[in-house]
C-alpha cells in the first residue's frame, strides 16, 4: 500500500510543506492491516521538486502516529501540525520550526470529552485554539496565542457553541465562526483584541487561513502516494462556501 500525505502551500506561496504518513503492512494470519504508523515532514519547491527533510519516521511518546492537519506559516518560521496517536486515541498539536525543532502546544486526552481545533492567523502572528465539549451543542472557549512566545493573548470563555461550526480567520485581528444551527446562518466574530459579537456580513467564502492546499495564483496541490510526489490540479477546494455548510 502506498503512503498518504497532506501537502499545503506556505502562507506566502513560495514553498510547499508535506507531511507523509508511512506505515508497514501486516499480512499475517489474514490480518491485512497497516502497522507501525509514523510520518515524515518535508519541504518542496513550488514546482513540486523535493527540497529538504525536517524529520522522518516520527512517532509520539512511543505511539504510532499520523498527521491530521498541517499549516505552513513560513513568514513566521513555523509549521503547525495536528497528530493522531493511534494506540492512545489522543491527539497532539505541535509547532515545528523550519529547522525541525518541535514544540508541543496542546494534548487532547482520549478520556476527556473535548474537541480541539488550532488555526493560525493569515500572517501567522496568532494561533486560535478552540475547545468544545464533545456534544453537538456544548460549551466552548477560544484562546488566542501569540505564535512567537506562545503566551495567551486573550481568552473567550464558556460560550454556547458547536465544534462543527465552520471557523475562519478573516484577518490577523478577526476570527469568525458561522453559527449554522440558525437560519439564516449567523456570523460571529472575535479576535485577540475584539470581544465576541454578531456581524451583519454574509458568512460566505472565507478562507480558513492563508496556508492551505489552494493558492489563488498557483492552484491546488496534493501528495500522490503511488508516485510519492507532489501533483497540481485545477480543482479548487481551498475555499469553503460557509453558506452551504
Amino acid at each position: 500500500m502506498s503512503p498518504t500525505g497532506l501537502a499545503v502551500w506556505a502562507d506566502d506561496g513560495s514553498e510547499i510543506a508535506c507531511a507523509i504518513n508511512q506505515y508497514d503492512y501486516d499480512g499475517r494470519f489474514l490480518m491485512n492491516h497497516p502497522v507501525n504508523e509514523r510520518y515524515d515532514l518535508a519541504l518542496y519547491s513550488v514546482d513540486g521538486s523535493y527540497n529538504r527533510s525536517l524529520f522522518t519516521n516520527r512517532q509520539i511518546d512511543g505511539f504510532t502516529s499520523s498527521v491530521e492537519s498541517i499549516y505552513f506559516m513560513k513568514s513566521r518560521g513555523y509549521i503547525l501540525l495536528e497528530t493522531l496517536m493511534y494506540n492512545s486515541g489522543g491527539r497532539r498539536f505541535d509547532k515545528v520550526s523550519l529547522d525541525g525543532k518541535i514544540t508541543p502546544l496542546y494534548h487532547v486526552d482520549i478520556n476527556v470529552n473535548e474537541i480541539v481545533k488550532m488555526i493560525p492567523s493569515p500572517k501567522g502572528s496568532f494561533i486560535a485554539r478552540v475547545i468544545c465539549g464533545g456534544e453537538l451543542y456544548s460549551r466552548c472557549r477560544i484562546t488566542f496565542l501569540d505564535s512567537s512566545g506562545l503566551s495567551e493573548v486573550a481568552t473567550v470563555n464558556e460560550f454556547t457553541g458547536n465544534s462543527n461550526w465552520p471557523m475562519r480567520w478573516q484577518s490577523d485581528s478577526i476570527f469568525s465562526l458561522i453559527e449554522n444551527s440558525t437560519y439564516p446562518k449567523t456570523l460571529k466574530i472575535v479576535g485577540p483584541a475584539l470581544e465576541m459579537q454578531t456581524s451583519d456580513a454574509t458568512p460566505c467564502r472565507f478562507p480558513v487561513t492563508s496556508s492551505s492546499a489552494w493558492n489563488p495564483e498557483k492552484g491546488y496541490i496534493a501528495f500522490k502516494g503511488n508516485t510519492e510526489s507532489i501533483v497540481f490540479t485545477d480543482t479548487v477546494p481551498g475555499y469553503l462556501d460557509a453558506c452551504s455548510e
